[in-house]
């Protein structure tokens, strides 16, 4: 009976507008789920079920106005591309789920991130665009964290390949004469940090961080927004650190 109900809903599926609504409310069962289960094992296998029904969506059929409670989706603004990302609390830390999804479904990529795992960037991705650099596309993924006593968020330069890979290792964000392909900032449990894109992704704003004592330099615990911001500008396909674009 179970296989027969899987095969009608396939079939129910079929792509239509019908299909997409049981789609997202099959995505919002699975997300009640993985709310309310205890064990570690459980979440972990709720966020992969997940995962494969939102693969399931065609591109741009998810339904932003009905969204599915805990499950962050945000479309890409200058590319056919869009990002789905959940956390998952478990007993050692916090697991990261981001499913970055294309017009190309091989390009598609699920990253996965669970404590302790290196190869991953620990990070929740809520915003992603698209830029240019040496007539190659690249992607701009604005991330968050946190850990026992700080907060984390990052800038993570990535390159999303026809084969389905994600490369974290081009070195297009430039201050002085130091280049990475990653920035992260890192702040009081208590804080809040402005992190954002502006002028249509030609520009990162964040807030500037400072201890609240001179004593305190380098515990980031002690550390939050001083009322200024710095950047980063877009030119020529690198990005350039400012400092000081603008009081709060």
């Amino acid at each position: 009976m179970r296989i027969l109900f899987g095969i009608l809903l396939l079939c129910l599926i079929g792509g239509s507008g019908k299909g997409q609504q049981i789609l997202q409310d099959s995505m919002a069962v699975c997300m009640q789920k993985l709310v309310a289960a205890t064990e570690d094992s459980l979440r972990l296998a709720y966020s992969d079920e997940l995962a494969e029904w939102i693969g399931r969506l065609g591109l741009g059929e998810y339904d932003g106005t009905r969204g599915v409670q805990y499950l962050g989706y945000k479309p890409c603004q200058n590319a056919k591309a869009e990002l789905f990302s959940w956390s998952v609390p478990l007993t050692g830390g916090t697991a990261f789920y981001n499913c970055f999804r294309f017009e190309n479904k091989r390009r598609n990529v699920l990253l996965k991130y669970v404590p302790g795992d290196k190869s991953v960037p620990p990070y929740l991705f809520y915003d992603f665009w698209a830029f240019t650099s040496d007539k190659k596309e690249y992607f701009v993924l604005l991330g968050w964290s946190e850990t026992a006593k700080t907060n984390r968020k990052a800038i993570q330069i990535a390159d999303f390949s026809p084969s389905g890979k994600v490369n974290f290792n081009r070195r297009l964000l430039r201050r002085g004469k130091s280049q990475s392909a990653a920035m992260t900032f890192e702040y009081g449990r208590g804080m809040s940090m402005m992190l954002k894109q502006e002028k249509n992704g030609k520009r990162i704003v964040f807030d500037h961080l400072s201890p609240g004592d001179e004593k305190y330099e380098g515990a980031w615990m002690f550390y939050g927004p001083d009322g200024t911001l710095n950047a980063f500008e877009l030119k020529n396909g690198i990005w350039y650190w400012k400092d000081k674009v603008k009081d709060r």
